[in-house]
């Protein structure tokens, strides 16, 4: 019973300066474009909360309920999915000197240019047929992290195994931006007039999330048949067709230098696919992903020269505080860390998060389009708790600010309809800055 009660108890890990959910803050104030000061108070819907308005029984174990989903359904489904292998107990720390390197690089520098090369044309996606169909096509192109190698810009090539040198991804278009056509007695696609003024975004992978299937029925293909959105699913480094041939199963992380790499080298993709997709012609875009994929986009979007949105579905403001300070500290095989550097037990978390905390949003200035930033949170996360999204909020002066009931994992279940409502509303406010930017000049 003691497993069980700690296994639903809400985590009393502490996190960084704390503050109320309902506390008062600017939702806009003064930007590098001048001064837009308007001071309102930004609070969770009180029908989300588990702490408000529970004067009533019946109102309290509804509270406790959604607790309990919250709380309750991320500890267990964290301790069965990594119960048996937890993440670097078999690579350790790694390499992680040559990843901070890496770090400072990524933040510095923006990837050269990419160029696709497409596996396939337009066709529809087969899970689409009928009156509401949906058009995709796939492509890799070269990570430009090897790109940059090869050309003498850096040496952090030997950071990447091989199967992680080629990025690979999936895009997918309403079919309301082509024109059909028979040429050859063959139905082929033809980009209309229309195709460059669809909003796009480019979506990163959750923790252990492999392939696009999820992706593709969960966001991409209700994103393209419902709001006319094109989506561009990136392949992980690390995951699917680029898992590492050391790496043992999906999910579980190798080593401490290869979370860093992980990371770092899918914003630089992410910031390649971003340039690539302006250059083309397409000027309505922002940076999605969920968990870790949110963590990756906000880090993309401050590192990136150009008006792109955000839209971030249970973010952390860094990843060492996702690491340390929600459910994914408990399946870190501490003692690997320990016994490979020898380390003390709070020495090894010192240097755990002093690596990952370079990560920390407050480090970077402000997206260039911050007004497009939306960022939802979980009331009951226990992986990402709600008070860490709201550090972001509160960094990001001028975003805005979601949440919903439940937790991490409910979210996966229940909400993502929230998150494409996120991405929508991002690419709307994207798109009503570029135009207020083309009246002005």
């Amino acid at each position: 019973m003691e497993i069980v009660r700690k296994l639903f108890s809400p985590s009393t890990s502490p996190v960084l300066p704390k503050r109320s959910l309902d506390e008062p803050t600017e939702s806009r104030s003064e930007t590098t474009d001048g001064p837009v000061a308007v001071a309102a108070p930004v609070s969770a819907p009180t029908t989300f909360s588990p702490v408000q308005d529970a004067g009533t029984k019946a109102q309290q174990k509804k509270s406790l309920k959604a607790a309990l989903l919250g709380y309750g359904a991320d500890k267990t489904f964290c301790w069965f999915s990594y119960l048996n292998t937890p993440h670097f107990e078999k690579g350790k720390w790694g390499n992680f000197e040559l990843a901070k390197d890496f770090m400072k690089y990524v933040q510095t520098t923006h990837p050269p240019s990419i160029e696709v090369e497409w596996q396939t044309e337009w066709q529809v996606l087969s899970s689409t047929l009928g009156p509401h169909e949906v058009l995709y096509r796939e492509g890799s192109f070269e990570c430009p992290v090897i790109s940059g190698a090869r050309t003498g810009t850096h040496s952090f090539a030997h950071i990447l195994p091989p199967q992680c040198h080629v990025a690979h991804i999936r895009w997918i278009m309403p079919v309301s931006a082509f024109e059909k056509r028979v040429i050859n007695k063959r139905i082929t696609y033809i980009p209309s007039s229309s195709f460059f003024s669809t909003g796009v975004t480019v979506l990163l992978s959750a923790t252990g999330q492999e392939g696009y299937q999820w992706r593709t029925d969960n966001v991409a293909v209700p994103l393209a048949r419902e709001s006319q959105v094109g989506t561009v699913i990136l392949e992980n480094p690390f995951y699917g067709k680029r898992r590492a041939t050391y790496a043992e199963s999906s999910g579980r992380i190798y080593s401490v230098s290869d979370l860093l790499a992980m990371g770092l080298t899918g914003i630089q993709e992410a910031k390649a696919l971003l340039t690539w997709l302006h250059e083309t012609g397409f000027k309505h875009l922002c940076v999605s992903g969920m968990s870790m994929g949110a963590i990756l986009s906000l880090l993309t979007a401050v590192q990136i020269p150009l008006e792109v949105g955000v839209a971030a579905f249970l973010p952390a403001h860094s990843v060492a505080h996702a690491w340390t300070h929600g459910v994914l500290s408990s399946v870190i095989c501490w003692d690997a860390l320990m016994k490979d550097r020898k380390l003390t037990l709070e020495q090894a978390k010192e240097l755990f998060y002093g690596i990952l905390d370079e990560t920390d949003i407050r480090r970077y200035p402000l997206p260039k389009a911050v007004e497009a930033a939306i960022l939802v949170a979980a009331i009951d996360d226990a992986y990402t708790p709600a008070d860490s999204a709201k550090i972001v909020h509160e960094h990001w002066v001028g975003s805005e600010m979601r949440y919903i009931p439940g937790g991490h994992v409910s979210a996966f279940v229940w909400y993502t309809a929230d998150f494409r409502r996120a991405i929508c509303d991002s690419l709307s406010k994207v798109k009503d800055l570029v135009e207020n930017s083309v009246e002005l000049n």
